[in-house]
C-alpha cells in the first residue's frame, strides 16, 4: 500500500471518528443522524475497497514470488548438502505464503473482502 493511499485511509478514519462522536448530538431518527450514518457506512466501504484492491494485487505478487521461492529452495538443496536445511526452510516459507494467498483469494471470492 503506497503512502498516498495510507494517508487517504488515515483521513477517512479521522472523519469516521468525528462522525461517530457527532452522532450523539442528534436524535435517533432525525434527518441529520440518518445522513451521518449513511456517510459513516459509505466511508467504511471506501476504506475496505481501498484495502481490498491492495489485497488483490498482493495475492498476484505473492503468487509470483512464491514460485521464485520454490525454485530457490530446489536450487539450494541441489547445490550443496550442507545447505539442505536452508532449502527446506525456504520451501516451508513458500508453503506458508501459498496458504496465505489461497486464504485471501478464497475470502475475496466469497465476498468477504
Amino acid at each position: 500500500m503506497n503512502t498516498e493511499k495510507l494517508n487517504a485511509i488515515k483521513e477517512i478514519k479521522a472523519a469516521i471518528s468525528e462522525i461517530e462522536l457527532d452522532l450523539s448530538n442528534y436524535e435517533r431518527f432525525s434527518d441529520e443522524r440518518t445522513i451521518l450514518e449513511k456517510a459513516l457506512g459509505d466511508l467504511e466501504v471506501l476504506v475496505w475497497k481501498m484495502v481490498n484492491q491492495d489485497l488483490k494485487g498482493m495475492t498476484t505478487e505473492l503468487s509470483q514470488y512464491n514460485k521464485k521461492l520454490k525454485q530457490l529452495s530446489v536450487d539450494i538443496k541441489e547445490t550443496d548438502k550442507s545447505l539442505k536445511k536452508i532449502g527446506e526452510r525456504i520451501a516451508q516459507i513458500a508453503k506458508i505464503t501459498a496458504a496465505l494467498v489461497k486464504m485471501v483469494e478464497t475470502a475475496i471470492k466469497a465476498g468477504l473482502m
